[in-house]
């Protein structure tokens, strides 16, 4: 697996040179390559049987035409679908409109709403950003309206109560990012939080085990 994901990035590279050649941007092999720089096909078959997939929308759709729309973000999972089982797969996103519209067409993939968005990334019309963290920091609306089956929110959220707010929402939490020794295991040890998300591996990893230790 690991031989096909270096060959992929090599090849990325290559083509990401080429695309820097203004004469290669005219030829006519400028559109296939183009397909397959954004071709993620290749990196879904190799993942497929040896892990479980975790997919980001960053926008609120692509239709087929360009247009604002559903046809990519379905067009994606069906071929997700074809190598997982929609148990395997989760989508997650900052917009909403993604969350409900993955659940509302593929209802066996759990989907997870991102809150902590950073307020320069989000889609237009804009909120200003006293609007936009009053929706993160009192989520129960968001999350009802979108069918989201869990949240995943910056660790500073979590510390203002955020997971409560989502537990009495009726869904568990993921927090991100969490490099702190003591957060992660203080997040580990909340039964409402179901997953924590490090740079710090070896620290999750040995928080965990120091926890199971305590348990059992």
């Amino acid at each position: 697996m690991e031989e096909k994901i270096a060959q992929l990035q090599v090849e990325k590279l290559e083509l990401e040179n080429k695309f820097l050649n203004p004469d290669f941007l005219k030829s006519p092999d400028y559109l296939e390559a183009q397909k397959k720089y954004n071709r993620i096909s290749e990196i879904i078959e190799t993942l497929a049987g040896k892990t479980k997939l975790d997919i980001e929308f960053k926008e609120s759709g692509w239709g087929s035409d360009g247009s604002n729309g559903t046809g990519y973000t379905s067009a994606l999972l069906e071929e997700a679908l074809g190598f997982f089982d929609a148990d395997e797969i989760t989508v997650t996103s900052f917009v909403d409109s993604v969350v409900r519209e993955t659940k509302e067409k593929f209802p066996s993939i759990q989907t997870g709403l991102l809150l902590g968005l950073d307020p320069n990334e989000q889609e237009e019309p804009k909120q200003n950003i006293l609007q936009l963290r009053l929706s993160e920091l009192f989520p129960e609306k968001r999350i009802k309206n979108c069918r989201a089956d869990f949240v995943a929110m910056n660790y500073k959220l979590a510390k203002l109560g955020v997971v409560g707010r989502a537990h009495k929402a009726g869904v568990p939490s993921m927090v991100w990012t969490v490099n702190s020794r003591n957060d992660i295991k203080s997040f580990l040890e909340d039964s409402r939080v179901i997953g924590v998300i490090t740079d710090e591996p070896k620290l999750g990893l040995e928080a965990r085990e120091a926890i199971s230790v305590l348990t059992t």
